[in-house]
């Protein structure tokens, strides 16, 4: 808590390519790109269907739903229009010079040309959600390079491939096929698709909501530290979450996430730890893993929450969202029973929270809420009141926080 304590303001992004150097002197032309793939003034999906049931159809009306304002160029040699829009059959023929973000929807052998096309329009950036690429063989790997090269020569970003999309609320772009995703302060930048889809259900099941979410995949354009220096400076971001499979660049990623994390909390899961989970990345994004201590020897000093599993972390990144980050490392143990609070000063101890012995003005102000009789030392026990009068946890976290002598307030037990 003393080490990553972080401002309440949030940071803006840089006006300048010198302001920017001082963050990341590489920064400039990455933020650059993001904020245009975010909040795009045109958007082109080659492949864009209305049949249901596809990828395309649903990333298609996902846009179109999600309450777009830009222009729309669907791209499909089959139709004459998509959902009212009139369709092109190439993106060669859509009838204007520039576009900003395409979203790329075919078959590995259609990739290049449409990357091509695409860089013809001037696009800033390209998501690929084609699968069947680097992860799959070494002929998908060339044609990754080969596609990087192509963007790289023109000036255009690549995001993926084998990625899901893209959820930005100031663009109000939705390109994940997940309709109604909820607006909120939550970001996530994720190598899986399947993770994005349970974060998005769950936001929709909890009252919380996204600023952003960046589906990585094989990540092959953009870095995981791109992102997050991305989100650092998004005035909507609150809160970052990663699901990662493998990282390169991992020193660059770290001294950003050293930055980042003093300023918003970063939880993560990280994968391909173990045996199974390294044949797992390897196969899914073709993500190389690193041992496990390592990984949390270095995710600890950059200030990074790990989380086990997709539940776990949405429930720390809410949390973190929701409360103020305390001034200190003291704390108040409660609990309804002397087992309960030994176990959570055992667990406080350990996680570096102190559980101070309260003074005997600050007792005299805990004590009326209690049984009678019952100490308010710290930690404190309410002495079988509370399990017939619930509103006693209350009116004793009132007092304790009207102390002054800590805070924060370790709540044990069930109610």
């Amino acid at each position: 808590i003393e080490e990553h304590s972080r401002p309440d303001v949030h940071r803006v992004f840089p006006s300048s390519p010198e302001e920017a150097a001082l963050f990341r002197d590489t920064s400039v032309s990455s933020l650059e790109s993001l904020k245009a793939i975010t909040n795009p003034s045109s958007v082109v999906i080659v492949g864009a269907s209305e049949t249901p049931g596809k990828a395309s159809e649903r990333r298609t009306r996902s846009l179109l739903e999600g309450g777009y304002q830009g222009k729309f160029y669907p791209v499909n040699p089959k139709r004459e229009t998509i959902f009212g829009h009139k369709a092109y059959p190439q993106v060669s023929e859509i009838d204007t010079d520039e576009v900003d973000l395409a979203v790329l929807i075919v078959s590995r052998d259609h990739i290049l040309d449409s990357v091509r096309q695409c860089c013809e329009k001037k696009a800033k950036g390209i998501i690929v959600i084609t699968a069947g690429l680097g992860e799959s063989d070494v002929d998908g790997k060339a044609l990754e390079d080969e596609m990087l090269q192509i963007a790289a020569d023109n000036g255009t970003r690549i995001v993926g491939p084998n990625c899901s999309g893209l959820f930005s609320a100031v663009g109000n772009v939705n390109l994940l096929g997940v309709p109604g995703v909820p607006a909120g302060k939550l970001s996530v930048i994720a190598q899986s698709g399947n993770v994005i889809d349970s974060l998005c259900y769950y936001a929709a099941s909890r009252n919380a909501g996204f600023s952003t979410i960046f589906s990585a995949g094989n990540a092959i354009g953009f870095s995981f530290h791109d992102y997050l220096e991305y989100l650092n400076y998004d005035p909507l971001t609150e809160v970052i979450m990663l699901y990662v499979e493998g990282i390169r660049e991992g020193r660059e990623f770290l001294e950003v996430a050293s930055k980042v994390s003093t300023n918003k909390p970063i939880i993560a899961i990280k994968v391909g730890n173990s045996e199974a989970g390294v044949r797992a990345a390897a196969s899914h994004t073709a993500s190389i893993a690193g041992a496990r201590e390592v990984i949390e020897q270095a995710f600890r000093q950059a200030g990074i929450v790990q989380a086990s599993n997709v539940d776990e972390m949405f429930q720390i990144a809410q949390a973190l969202g929701s409360c103020p980050l305390p001034a200190s490392n003291r704390v108040a143990v409660l609990s309804e029973g002397g087992g309960d609070n030994a176990i959570a000063a055992e667990n406080s101890s350990s996680c570096n929270l102190h559980v101070p012995l309260h003074s005997q003005k600050a007792q005299e102000k805990i004590s009326p809420p209690l049984l009678d009789r019952m100490p308010a030392q710290n930690p404190i026990d309410y002495g079988g009141v509370a399990e017939v009068d619930p509103i006693r946890i209350a009116k004793v976290s009132d007092a304790v926080i009207s102390t002054g002598e800590v805070d924060g307030l370790y709540i044990s037990g069930f109610y």
